[in-house]
Order: structure tokens, then sequence, then C-alpha cells
């Protein structure tokens, strides 16, 4: 028996390939959190902006999370196909829900809030449901740190549809902000995580 050859009882065959598979995670987790940071950042830096600059900011927001969200379907290996088809589709009725916010402005802001909050509520879910499944304590923190804070954004929106613009503003900015801290955070601790592995 060769002394060089793996001994297969201590190999881990799942290993590298799930460290594979989670190496584009990072980048594109700290490209959402930044993104989401700026948007975050410019809702509360105009908190009396119109409703038309409200709109485009959340349309252009909802358009980047969807085709961010479309790379990581494609990216991650390691997702079974019914995981990936849930990720293709939320990552389509983000792009969907953004385009249609652009495309009608004005009289698509009621729909763009609803939309806004079921979706934040939807993505802060999958977080949750990522966090499970899950192998490394320190990224299922910051997964349901992620989750919980969508979660909870998405239902201040849908519960509030008739507080003023200006604390929907408000409101909607500090949250983007608070999510797009932890996604980051999320990101570099993964980071980490894949450079000591």
């Amino acid at each position: 028996m060769n002394a060089n050859a793996p001994d297969p009882t201590t190999a881990t065959p799942q290993d590298p390939p799930t460290l594979d598979a989670l190496r584009p995670a990072w980048w594109l987790l700290l490209a959402l959190g930044i993104m989401t940071v700026i948007t975050g950042i410019l809702v509360l830096a105009w908190p009396g902006a119109t409703l038309l600059v409200l709109a485009v900011l959340f349309g252009f927001w909802l358009i980047a999370a969807g085709v961010l969200r479309l790379i990581a379907a494609l990216a991650e290996k390691s997702l079974s196909l019914g995981w990936r088809v849930v990720h293709i589709l939320i990552g389509v009725l983000l792009i969907g829900a953004g385009i249609g916010a652009l495309s009608n402005l004005f009289s698509s802001l009621g729909a763009l809030v609803f939309l806004a909050g079921f979706l934040l509520i939807l993505d802060g879910a999958d977080d949750l449901v990522r966090a499970v499944r899950n192998d490394s304590q320190t990224s299922r923190g910051w997964l349901v740190a992620t989750g919980v804070l969508g979660v909870i954004a998405g239902g201040v929106v849908l519960s509030r549809p008739a507080v003023g613009l200006f604390t929907l503003v408000v409101v909607l900015g500090a949250m983007l902000l608070m999510l797009g801290v932890t996604r980051i955070a999320a990101a570099l601790s993964l980071r980490q995580l894949l450079k000591a592995a």
C-alpha cells in the first residue's frame, strides 16, 4: 500500500466542493451589502425627496438585487435544483418589480411599497433558511441577523402603509442601512472563514 495515499477513513471528499461553492458567495454578498448601504444612505440623505426619486431609487435597487440573486443562483454549485429554481424565481421577481416601478413611477408607488415589503420578507426568509442549512456557526449567525432584519424591514413596510412619506423614507433608509451593514459583515466573516480553510 502506498504510504502517501490518503486514508479513505479520514478523507473528507465533501469539504473541497463545499468551500469551492462558497468562494463566489462572499463577494456577491459584499456587493449586495455595499449596494444596500449606498441605497440606504441616499434615501436618508434625501428625506424630503419626491415620489419620483423614491421610486427610481427602489426601482434600481430591486433590479440590482435581482441580478445579484440570479448570479448567486448560478454560481453556487452546492445548491440543489429546487433551491436553484427558488433563487432564480426570487431574482426574476426582484427584477420584474424594479422594471415595473421604473416604467410607471407615480401610479405604481403604492404597489412598489407593497412589493418592497413583501420581497424584503421573502429575501429575509431565504437568509434564515440558508442559516439553517449552513455548517459554519459564524456565517450562520450573520445569516440569521440579515434574515431577521429583512423580515422586520418588510413587516414595517407592510404594516404601516398609511404612514407619512417622510417617516416611510426614514424607516426604509435606516432598515436598508442596517441590512447592508450586516451583509457586509457577513461577507467579510465568510471571506475570513475561506482564507482560514
